[in-house]
């Protein structure tokens, strides 16, 4: 059995930081971690290969019996491509992601075989009928999988050192049920927590192969507290083991700022970041999308807590709640400055097929007929007329474009990102200077870093630095390897959303 595993290329979007691979010195920010999963899930006997086309140009030709495609909605248009073109008499292709998820019906139009939901369970169940030649044309995964039960993924098949950090997965599923959010339909609402010591191999395997990040790609990292005490008391006892001084960044919710002995084992852990879907500063909107754990104390001084504990926010931002949210982005705007949150990904609303947002609308005739589940917002695709799938009363899509446009444009403003980081680190726990490890790695990054900001940057951009600098010398910052970090990813920030404003307002 030879199977060839394909990630499709994809361009950027927000949280992918593909515009400043560059300066990390890396050719894409994170693993395809699905993929690696499914190579482990196969027979031991298989021939496998893992392809990125993200890091490496793809054969013109595989002589694979199985091609196994992954993407979401983002790679539609190059998946289908991509499937059309190794689709032969000798070659089964299978599609499966989160775009199956979306567009079953069209997945099979350009696949032998098609993945629905989670695949520990129904992968090898196809391998073993591929095997008698009795395969199914779609598999689905009816109930949720045992999550203990699902295997290391095998980093040995991934070109490791062409990513900037790897990934793992400790939980699936997430008990709140905000109305928006399609993870409980997808994943269920009882979290499923991964082995303890598995996934400290998992750990190990990454600091073997070279990597000194990671991502635990949980969609709400402490959905299970318990686990999540146990877990991070065993990462922060296992950090003295590993080769490389591991960094971490996971999701959470606000509400963690509750818990001090939580932050506490964050930070002793090795966390740096924690992405948070803050969303809104408007309560109303909160309490109507049932996002009531938001509330549960004051959004500022949660954010301030975590901060306390050195640990930055980056936060998800939502507009387009409500036709009137449009209104209040100058005060969305300084809610953001003045609490000293780190966006890294602001979206306009959209409503996911399942979800309880996405019947409500139904319901009132308010979904946009389109060419596409979604706007044109989230899959980046001009030909689709509309920025989302969601109808106002009484705002047309022309407003949306002025309005969200220029708060893009507003909110990656050179001086208004460094002023953010000026406030984020007032927050921050420590008072004296805080460098980065002094590794080749990290230093090529400082270099590469230094050189665009004082020689290819934008003048606004150089003067960022340069003002950024005078606030490390003031003592206004002192995390500097978080500064270091900012000023890498704000490359991509800059010129992805400068780049959306632009596409909005044509």
């Amino acid at each position: 059995m030879d199977i060839t595993f394909i990630n499709p290329g994809i361009g950027p979007y927000p949280v992918n930081f593909q515009l400043c691979m560059d300066l990390a010195g890396a050719k894409s920010s994170h693993i395809p971690l699905s993929l690696a999963t499914l190579a482990a899930l196969s027979p031991e006997d298989a021939r496998l290969r893992i392809l990125d086309e993200n890091i490496e140009t793809l054969p013109e030709r595989i002589s694979s019996g199985i091609v196994a495609l992954t993407g979401t909605i983002m790679q539609k248009k190059r998946l289908f491509e991509l499937a059309h073109k190794y689709r032969s008499p000798d070659t089964v292709v299978v599609i499966g992601g989160p775009i199956t998820f979306y567009l079953p019906e069209e997945c099979r139009e350009h696949a032998d075989v098609v993945f629905v939901g989670e695949a520990e369970e129904t992968w090898p169940r196809f391998l073993a009928k591929y095997r008698r030649n009795e395969y199914a044309r779609e598999y689905r995964q009816e109930g949720f999988v045992d999550f203990a039960k699902s295997p290391v993924p095998r980093l040995d098949l991934l070109k490791c050192d062409k990513y900037a950090a790897a990934c793992i997965q400790v939980t699936r599923g997430c008990s709140y049920k905000c109305l928006y959010c399609d993870v409980p339909v997808k994943y269920g609402d009882a979290p499923r927590v991964k082995e303890l010591a598995q996934v400290l191999e998992e750990v190990e395997n990454a600091d073997r192969m070279g990597f000194d990040s990671v991502f635990f790609v949980d969609d709400n990292f402490t959905a299970d507290r318990q686990s999540a005490n146990r877990l991070l008391d065993a990462l922060a006892a296992q950090r003295k083991s590993l080769k490389h001084k591991m960094s971490y960044y996971t999701q959470v919710t606000l509400n963690v700022a509750k818990d001090e002995a939580l932050l506490a084992r964050f930070r002793m852990a090795g966390f740096e970041r924690l992405f948070i879907g803050i969303e809104t500063f408007n309560e109303d909107l909160l309490r109507a999308l049932n996002k009531r754990h938001n509330l549960e104390m004051d959004i500022r001084e949660a954010v301030a807590r975590i901060h306390a504990h050195g640990i930055t926010v980056w936060a998800g931002i939502m507009l387009g709640m409500e036709s009137g949210d449009y209104e209040e982005l100058d005060k969305l705007l300084d809610f953001i400055q003045t609490t000293g949150i780190m966006p890294i990904q602001v979206g306009i609303m959209q409503a996911v097929p399942e979800t309880p947002l996405y019947e409500q609308l139904a319901r009132d005739g308010a979904l946009a007929t389109l060419p596409s589940v979604f706007g044109s917002s989230t899959i980046n695709d001009t030909g689709i007329p509309r920025l989302t799938n969601i109808m106002y009363p009484s705002l047309n899509d022309n407003d949306i474009r002025r309005s969200a446009g220029g708060f893009y444009e507003k909110l990656f403003h050179p001086e208004m990102f460094a002023q953010r980081i000026i406030n984020s680190s007032r927050n921050l726990a420590e008072n004296s200077l805080q460098t980065p490890p002094l590794t080749w790695r990290n230093l090529k990054i400082l270099l590469r870093a230094t050189a665009y900001y004082l020689f290819r940057a934008p003048a606004a951009h150089r003067r960022m630095f340069l003002r950024l600098l005078g606030a490390v010398l003031k003592r206004q910052v002192v995390r500097l390897d978080e500064l270091a970090f900012s000023l890498v990813i704000f490359k991509h920030f800059h010129e992805y959303y400068t780049a959306t404003a632009h596409r909005m307002r044509q």
